[in-house]
């Protein structure tokens, strides 16, 4: 029987989707905006991010995932039939692996299995995004050795030892992209008693942001409210004032890893020790945290070659070793 294969990886920020053999044919914001009124769709992915804080009353405009979990199950239903429409024609079953955080409830895995059967989905599977991770960045997740891979997502930051076909430990912080927005937002209101919006710190984050000192400061412009006044006003951040924004929860994420290292057997460490650490994820893509890790962790660390799409190619590269999975009930 022919099929049509996909890899899902629905982010708190973003949305992948990976077909089998044609590579990423999605990302977008995962973002829906919808009349309240007819439940009619107006708009998704970047379009309908554009519209955030810019609609009226009868207009919602939200995101359907919230630190990686199914916040409104029939809005994602409706945002990943549209993202699929154009991608899924012609003959043949389709059939879905979508990942899911290594902390969700079997109702979150549940949730996230029926929005894909909404979708047309024949046959769905879950896996656990770290081991998605490590596949799609070419790890052999089946070796008798551990690996350590910390996703670094919007949402939530898991980081994940992976041996054997299955996750042996995991550890998950609050602290990721999203949380560092939140952090610049309040970082400027505290020094500039200015309050720009969460567009605006994300722009500075990926503009500015770095985790260790790089040994020059850039700046940026950028247009919020004066607190006092009630005022439009133009401000000028250094890169300083980013890192200094980010710090505590740039040092949490540290401090998960070497706490993740502590309470797994010394066997697992050294296979650490030797193989290194993997970082995935957007928040991975700023500047400084290879050698942020090393410097404190002691332990070579190492960027996925496709740190946003690693987890949706996991996705569809487990089509290949679907049995083997099965057998190490790596993937539901």
């Amino acid at each position: 029987m022919a099929y049509k294969d996909f890899g899902v990886d629905l982010g708190s920020e973003n949305t992948f989707i990976c077909k089998k053999n044609k590579g990423i044919i999605v990302n977008e914001p995962s973002v829906i905006a919808v009349d309240s009124v007819s439940d009619r769709v107006i708009a998704i992915g970047r379009e309908a991010k554009q519209m955030i804080g810019r609609v009226p009353s009868t207009i919602d405009v939200e995101y359907t995932i919230q630190e990686g979990v199914i916040s409104s199950f029939e809005r994602t239903g409706l945002l990943l039939r549209e993202f699929l429409k154009p991608h899924d024609s012609g003959f043949g079953k389709t059939r879905m692996v979508l990942s899911i955080p290594c902390r969700s409830t079997a109702v979150e895995r549940k949730a996230v299995e029926d929005v894909a059967h909404t979708c047309g989905a024949k046959e769905t599977y879950v896996i656990e995004e770290p081991l998605a991770a490590a596949l799609g960045s070419g790890i052999d997740i089946f070796a008798p050795n551990g690996r350590m891979v910390v996703d670094m997502g919007a949402g939530t930051t898991e980081i994940a030892v992976v041996s054997l076909g299955s996750v042996v430990s995991y550890h998950y912080i609050p602290a990721a992209g999203k949380m560092l927005n939140t952090s610049i937002i309040n970082h400027i209101r505290r020094v500039h008693n200015v309050l720009i919006g969460e567009p605006t710190a994300e722009a500075l984050k990926i503009k500015l942001g770095t985790v260790e000192d790089v040994g020059s400061t850039e700046f940026m412009m950028v247009s919020g409210r004066e607190l006092s006044k009630g005022l439009p006003v133009n401000i000028e951040v250094t890169s300083e004032h980013i890192r200094d924004a980010i710090y505590p929860s740039v040092q949490s994420i540290v401090e998960g890893i070497s706490y993740t290292l502590e309470h797994i057997d010394p066997e697992l460490s050294s296979d650490i020790i030797s193989n290194g650490i993997l970082i995935t994820g957007g928040t991975a893509m700023m500047p400084g945290w290879t050698s942020l890790i090393e410097t404190a962790i002691g332990v070579k660390a190492e960027l996925s070659t496709i740190p946003l799409e690693c987890v949706a190619a996991g996705c569809a590269n487990s089509f290949d070793v679907l049995d083997e999975l099965k057998r190490h009930n790596a993937i539901i």
